[in-house]
Parts: structure tokens; C-alpha cells; sequence
């Protein structure tokens, strides 16, 4: 097919990092770019009346544009951003909190400042691999980005991505990684859709922990002492495949803004609890309950509340939350609730607590746009935003974790 190139003034940076603007009668968006350039660029694909590009070129640049620091930025599908300035990129990221609030019918005058996360941090990471390359996508493709360098992923995780390779190479099977950070060391797990004899997998240095996934059954392929991660000051072992905040300087910032939040609240329910990431923190000073729907996680906060004799303090239970959401009168039984749903939000489980009424929300997000629907759902029920806390530690990507805290 031939391709078809268009020009055009990019008018505005869009709420996920695109640059808007208008070619005739088309409404096109085209990524890289920033208010301001004109550019040529090639449609990709059209939907519903909105014109979707990749960029061809720059023919007027912005004063706002400065250089990448990633080699592979522009291909690589991890970092969006890396082209705004230094002035242009908070202002972004700030925005993308205060539309949040507007959708949701609230003022931005409660809008705290964003807690900044240094590069080279990120903990947390999962990658494809494909004929021994580790890496990411380009963006809405299935061609590997096999990475050199890395901006945004911490030193110690990344040396170990470049030791990984050559043993990759070795099992074609093997089609993503996740690896975490975990204290001291590294968890690994590698994924496959089928079985893999990972006996002659050699180990690496700073691996506590390797297993295989196949289909999601994870097995351990070996393991050095306990794979435990600190929380509230209690080292807390943990299974395959824990969902970790992406840094832990965010984390840490996050269960601050929670407990400061919370008050003096007797009777918290942690709903979408994981691990404990706030449970063990808010067992400290309350009686907790968690909720969450993985059985793993279930049992690591109720084996670790036993060990460090918090039981009496804080409980697990197994819940789908999508499914089956706490009711409104069961939640007036709590002082407070602390809710950290995925990425698409709980709107089931916050419309019960918008009944309760329950004094004291505190909801923690990573998609602006459900945070936004579910914040509309507790301002219509009469609650007030005490506070939002932007966390920018999804850094030169248009994500943005939200801390919201509600009250009644």
C-alpha cells in the first residue's frame, strides 16, 4: 500500500503524551512531537474519525524540544517524553493531575506538589525476548528493541539485564522476563508458553531467586535463603511474581502520604492490599484488615502478621473486588479505607464506600482516568479532597500515580 504523509502544526500536547492537532478535516495525533512544530508525518491508522501517525520528521521544531538521553529513544516503547524540556515536563505532568481533578469536579486548589523520582531507580521491570534480545517493543508493534543502555531502570538491575542475554540465548522458549528488586538481590522469573528445562540455566550473581512460568504456573528453578522484601521495617518474604511499586523511593512516599492520611483511625480496610505494601505500616497504629484476591499474597500477610505476632492486628482475606465488592454495610464497620485498585480503577467497590460514607478514603492510582471516575463517584456522595500528591515515578512516560485523599 502506498503510504500516505501528511503536514501539519501540532497544537497541543494530548492527555497521553501525543502531540493534537489538524489536517483538513482530520483530527490527528501524532507521537514526539510538541505544541507548536510542524511536522510531516504518516498515517498509521484511522478510528472512529481520529487519525493516528507516526512521525517522518520535524521540519519546525519547538523551543521547548531538547535531546534525548536514551539512544533508543523514538524506538524503544518504554520512554514517551524525553523530548519535552525540563521546564515543559513538570508543567505536563501537572496538568495531567489537575484535568484529573476537574473530570472528577473538583478544584486543583488542594493539588500538592509532585513528589519527583530520580532516574535510574526503577526496581521493577518486565521484558520481552526474542533470539537472545532483551527488551521492549516499539510501540504498537511486535519488533524487539534489544537495549543497551537504560535511563530509567537502577544500575544493579540493569548489569544484570546484560548478564541475562547470553543465557537467554540458550532457551528460544523463553519469551519475557520480570525481574524485582528484592533486598539485596533480584527475583527472576522467566516466562514461556511451554515447558523449559531450565537445570542448565547458569546462575548469575544477584539473583536470589530464578523460576519459570509456563501458562502462569510458576515453579522455582532455584532459590538462595528467602526472597523477602522490607515493609514498615519488617523484612516480609514474598512470592513469584509480587507486585512491587515501580521504585521504591515511590513506595516509601506513598505509605508517608497513607499513614499521615489515615490519622487516628482504629479500623482500616486495605482494599487491593497486594503484599501489605500499607497493611503492616497501618497495623502499627490500627486494626487492619486486608483485602486482596491472590491467594499468595493472602498468605504472606497473614504468615508474616503471625510471625511478627501482629495477628491480632491485622488479617487476610481472599476477595475478588471486581466481583463480589465489600458492601456499604459492612464498610460502615471502618474508620477509614485505604483502596489501591490496578489500572482500572474500582468503580463497583467505590460506589458501596460512597454509601458508607465511611469517614476516611484514601485511594491510590496509576491511571489518571479512572482515578477521575471514581473521585466523581465520592465528590457526588458529598466527599470532600482533603489532598492529591502527584508521584512522577513512572519517569518520561505520560503515567502518573495519584494519592487521593478523601473525607466526609
Amino acid at each position: 500500500m502506498t503510504k500516505e504523509i501528511i503536514t501539519l502544526t501540532i497544537d497541543r500536547l494530548a492527555g497521553l503524551g501525543d502531540g493534537n492537532g489538524t489536517c483538513g478535516e482530520r483530527k490527528v495525533f501524532v507521537p514526539l512531537t510538541l505544541a507548536g512544530e510542524v511536522v510531516e508525518a504518516e498515517i498509521v491508522k484511522e478510528i472512529a474519525g481520529v487519525t493516528y501517525c507516526k512521525l517522518v520528521k520535524i521540519i519546525t521544531p519547538s523551543p521547548d524540544r531538547k535531546e534525548p538521553i536514551c539512544k533508543h529513544f523514538g524506538e524503544c516503547g518504554g520512554c514517551t517524553l524525553q523530548h519535552l524540556n525540563d521546564n515543559l515536563y513538570p508543567q505536563f505532568k501537572r496538568k495531567i493531575a489537575a484535568e484529573a481533578l476537574r473530570k472528577a469536579g473538583y478544584s486543583d486548589e488542594n493539588l500538592a506538589e509532585t513528589v519527583k523520582i530520580p532516574l535510574a531507580s526503577r526496581r521493577r521491570v518486565n521484558l520481552k525476548t526474542k533470539e537472545g534480545k532483551i527488551g521492549f517493543y516499539i510501540e504498537n508493534s511486535h519488533q524487539l528493541v534489544d537495549i543497551e543502555e537504560c535511563k530509567i531502570i537502577e544500575p544493579g538491575l540493569f548489569d544484570l539485564i546484560l548478564a541475562l542475554k547470553p543465557q537467554v540465548k540458550k532457551f528460544p522458549d523463553i519469551n519475557s522476563i520480570q525481574i524485582n528488586a528484592i533486598d539485596g538481590r533480584y527475583d527472576v522469573v522467566l516466562a514461556s508458553k511451554n515447558r523449559v528445562n531450565l537445570s542448565k540455566f547458569e546462575r548469575i550473581a544477584g539473583v536470589k531467586r530464578l523460576s519459570s512460568s509456563v501458562n502462569g504456573k510458576i515453579s522455582a528453578v532455584y532459590q538462595d535463603g528467602d526472597a523477602a522484601i522490607t515493609l514498615a521495617g519488617l523484612s516480609i518474604r514474598i512470592p513469584q511474581s509480587a507486585f512491587l511499586q515501580a521504585s521504591k523511593e515511590a513506595a516509601e512516599a506513598m505509605s508517608n502520604l497513607v499513614l499521615q492520611a489515615v490519622g487516628n483511625a482504629e479500623k482500616i480496610a486495605d482494599l487491593f492490599a497486594g503484599i501489605g505494601a500499607y497493611s503492616f505500616a497501618l497495623a502499627k497504629q490500627a486494626d487492619v484488615t486486608a483485602f486482596e484476591i491472590d491467594a499468595a499474597m493472602v498468605t504472606t500477610i497473614n504468615n508474616a502478621a503471625k510471625i511478627y505476632k501482629l495477628n491480632d492486628k491485622l488479617k487476610a482475606e481472599k476477595r475478588d473486588l471486581f466481583k463480589e465488592p465489600i458492601g456499604y454495610y459492612a464498610l460502615k464497620n471502618y474508620d477509614a479505607i485505604v483502596i489501591n485498585p490496578p489500572r482500572s480503577g474500582a468503580k463497583a467497590q467505590i460506589e458501596q464506600i460512597a454509601i458508607a460514607k465511611t469517614p476516611k478514603v484514601v485511594m491510590i492510582s496509576c491511571n489518571h482516568a479512572t482515578f477521575a471516575r471514581d473521585a466523581k463517584i465520592l465528590k457526588d456522595a458529598g466527599y470532600k479532597l482533603d489532598r492529591l500528591t502527584p508521584i512522577d515515578q513512572f519517569v518520561y512516560t505520560p503515567h502518573l500515580e495519584l494519592v487521593g485523599e478523601f473525607s466526609i
